[in-house]
């Protein structure tokens, strides 16, 4: 620096003008959104609030801080700012809600290296998005240009919450007994955790660029990354509306397995049913991807449910349904036991019935080469009002196939189809007939025959495939039937099951979208063990492809 030079707070980094002008802009946005109980002092000393308690016991004030976290890196490289501010809200208020109380307001801190009133605007807009879901003021806040401290163009965010609630309403961990159940709310995606974890499984920009779909998702990888995070006002205000409530778990950093204990007294614990709920898909790519153990997922990640209620056993079937009819999806997904600590069972599944918005049921061909026991089970569920579809058709490559009779038997079109029936035009004529019969989506049970590309390019993302071991250690070429059990066995594996997963170019290597596991018996052979996995996979296949439906429904009908 030329020693004759001047300096200024600007010349330093830091424009003071441009701060006033965007103090000016938050004004406003503010006083758009603003409580009566809020005096008018943005660009004060403080924030004023009038409170109004109707407590009927002891008030307690309660407050709550959190940032985003790496979140933030992805909305710099996608340079989309206009929802991160929901999720500032929503790290604290959701803490805060979980005792019971009522928010009251809520104060930001963005720090910057140089600040950037358009960008930074949509941020605040953000804020006042989620205090809006929150039904809460937003009092004032704090705005620092710190240039030397941050790169050019990011930003760190934090936010302050404080509510009231009435020690008549604290909910916690004193009002749980064994026997309470519990109630599982989906959460939105990935909220804001675990993004570190996140970005370094999806940093090849090549392999996953942001901008783009990934698997079968058919929204770009990084506006499901930018998903924010769920409010649970709503659902909350709902199950205060009834008695029964004892317990909320806000699951955030940490997963199920960390948070839950947080409202279990020391001598109980849980026992949760992890497939009781369907996943999005984006938690199995991080898993596959990543190479990151199921322990893992459950202590990192949400893994779907983003609020876990405890409940009286006696008014849960009461405030189960008084959220349902609120629009709310919720799931029964575990209960409260005399034995300490969490433990997770896969010995029931819960997953969604898939219904169409338009009316119209989804049409599903079957494809099997044996028996036609999945295809019984399916047909059960669709029967049973468990699943919204229609058998559209069969076909099996074996002419002496039983799945063929069970087909004629429910007046099912049905079709002998191979190589041998149509040496040239097989994939041509099984295309003919997926056309005429108006099929959706294609699930194999039992088919002892690679399905051609043609048809897997027809059918993207939407063939099914049942396997009879646990992907991707028992799969592959010539793992099928009896050859696959005396594999589990031979290995010494402690448990074997059933996954269903996306059908793809490779023997067993598309998606998994779901599987069920049970321990292998010192005794068993590959008939029992066999005899064991069918079971299960009467139960798994069907909740799988409701689950799969839904998704698909989802993605074609976004709004």
């Amino acid at each position: 620096m030329n020693k004759h030079e001047t300096l200024d707070y600007r010349k330093a980094g830091v424009d003071i003008d441009k701060g006033d002008r965007f103090v000016d802009i938050i004004k406003t946005l503010v006083k758009q959104a603003g409580l009566p109980e809020c005096g008018d002092t943005i660009g004060g000393f403080a924030g004023l609030y009038r409170l109004n308690s109707k407590c009927t016991g002891v008030p307690y004030l309660v407050a709550c801080t959190d940032g985003v976290g790496t979140k933030l890196k992805i909305a710099f490289e996608m340079n989309r700012h206009d929802t991160i501010g929901i999720d500032l809200v929503a790290m604290s208020i959701n803490d805060l809600l979980v005792t019971g109380a009522e928010p009251l307001f809520f104060l930001d801190y963005l720090a910057t290296s140089k600040l950037d009133p358009d960008i930074h605007s949509e941020v605040i807009k953000g804020i006042i998005e989620g205090c809006r879901q929150s039904h809460c003021a937003l009092l004032g806040g704090e705005t620092a240009e710190m240039p030397g401290i941050y790169a050019s163009g990011e930003y760190d965010l934090a936010g302050f919450a404080v509510g009231l609630v009435s020690s008549n309403n604290l909910l916690g961990s004193s009002r749980v007994n064994i026997g309470d159940r519990l109630l599982g709310i989906p959460s939105s995606g990935l909220h804001s955790n675990g993004y570190s974890l996140v970005r370094k499984v999806f940093e090849n920009r090549k392999k996953f660029p942001l901008d783009k779909p990934i698997l079968t998702m058919n929204i770009p990888l990084g506006n499901i990354l930018l998903e924010p995070t769920r409010i649970y006002f709503k659902e909350i205000q709902q199950l205060l509306s009834l008695p029964g409530l004892k317990a909320l778990a806000h699951i955030t950093g940490g997963g199920i397995t960390e948070n839950l204990p947080r409202i279990i007294p020391d001598s109980c614990g849980t026992e949760i049913v992890k497939n009781g709920w369907p996943v999005h898909p984006i938690f199995s790519a991080i898993q596959n991807e990543g190479n990151i153990s199921s322990s893992e997922m459950f202590r990192t990640f949400n893994m779907g449910i983003g609020l876990i209620a405890i409940i009286d056993p006696l008014m849960f079937d009461n405030l189960k349904s008084r959220l349902e009819t609120s629009g709310s999806e919720c799931y029964d997904i575990g209960v409260v036991t005399k034995n300490p600590g969490i433990s997770y069972s896969v010995s029931k599944r819960s997953f969604p019935v898939a219904k169409t918005k338009h009316g119209k049921k989804y049409r599903i061909a079957i494809f099997g080469s044996g028996r036609g026991s999945n295809m019984s089970s399916i047909c059960n569920a669709i029967d049973a009002g468990k699943l919204d579809a229609q058998i559209g058709c069969v076909i099996s490559n074996n002419s002496r196939a039983f799945i063929l009779e069970r087909a004629k038997a429910r007046q099912i079109p049905s079709y002998h189809i191979s190589s041998f029936t149509h040496p040239d035009t097989l994939d041509q004529r099984i295309l003919e007939i997926l056309s005429t019969h108006s099929i959706d989506l294609i699930c194999l049970a039992g088919y002892m025959k690679k399905i051609p590309s043609r048809i897997i390019q027809a059918y993207p993302k939407r063939i099914l495939n049942i396997h009879p071991a646990l992907l991707p250690a028992f799969g592959g070429a010539g793992m099928y039937g009896q050859r696959v059990h005396q594999a589990v066995i031979e290995s010494g594996a402690k448990f074997s099951g059933a996954s269903v997963h996306i059908v793809d170019e490779q023997y067993d290597q598309g998606e998994i979208i779901a599987q069920d596991i049970l321990p292998v018996a010192a005794d068993d052979s590959p008939d029992s063990l066999a005899e064991k996995i069918l079971r299960i996979e009467h139960d798994l296949y069907w909740r799988a492809i409701a689950n799969h439906l839904k998704l698909l429904e989802k993605e074609s009908n976004p709004t």
